[in-house]
């Protein structure tokens, strides 16, 4: 039953993670890059997530040949992912670690062998809506940076971008299942507004329809 429950929603295959993976790849063979560095940490953007399909306020680092690496600072969202792998999902990214300076990062690079390539950045600077400047965090940038001194350094955040705003069937399938819980929230909002209802009241019909359709929020919506 349609009222009850959560509303069945659109997932992205592995099929989509190839797709991007392989477009950034081009990318980077394009401008002779050995890796990227995909910011997300606890922006609006979440950049990050395009490559892994994960939220871990983190970052991944995705070399041109080999496995990326998706870092964060709480163990609990490696544990996170490697239940879900228990339970059958298939992660896009399957290393997972726990490096909470920008020291520890750059270390996850040197393992690769990387420190003495080039690194493309995306984070670095951003020109989403209420968010400008730089996403990675100061301390954090100039560890990294301090710890791989014989890395070439580039600023991918448009390239980066360019390749993002190209959607796939999959990804326009997500917009319009977002744009339809957008308006069940509206149709819901409607409803519970009459004369003498508080506005938490209100608020709450409205999240509820967003959330039983496995919609999140995110400032500043």
């Amino acid at each position: 039953m349609a009222g009850e429950g959560q509303v069945g929603r659109p997932v992205l295959s592995l099929a989509e993670r190839d797709r991007r993976w392989a477009a950034l790849r081009a990318m980077m063979r394009e401008r002779q890059l050995d890796c990227l560095l995909v910011g997300g940490f606890r922006s609006r953007e979440l950049y990050d997530t395009y490559v892994s399909d994960d939220y871990t306020e983190g970052a991944v680092i995705f070399p041109l040949e080999g496995e990326p690496v998706a870092i964060t600072w709480a163990a609990i969202r490696v544990l996170r992912a490697q239940t879900a792998a228990e339970r059958g999902q298939q992660l896009w990214v399957s290393d997972y670690r726990v490096a909470t300076t920008g020291a520890a990062s750059a270390e996850i690079v040197r393992e690769k062998g990387l420190d003495r390539g080039r690194l493309g950045v995306v984070g670095l600077r951003t020109q989403a809506s209420t968010e400008s400047g730089c996403i990675l965090p100061f301390r954090w940038w100039q560890e990294f940076t301090e710890t791989l001194p014989e890395l070439a350094i580039e600023d991918m955040y448009e390239p980066f971008c360019d390749i993002m705003i190209v959607k796939s069937d999959e990804e326009l399938a997500l917009v319009r299942y977002a744009a339809e819980a957008g308006e069940a929230a509206s149709r819901a909002m409607i409803e519970a507004v009459e004369e003498g209802v508080g506005e938490e009241m209100v608020y709450t019909e409205i999240m509820r329809e967003i959330y039983r359709r496995g919609v999140g929020l995110h400032y500043p919506n």
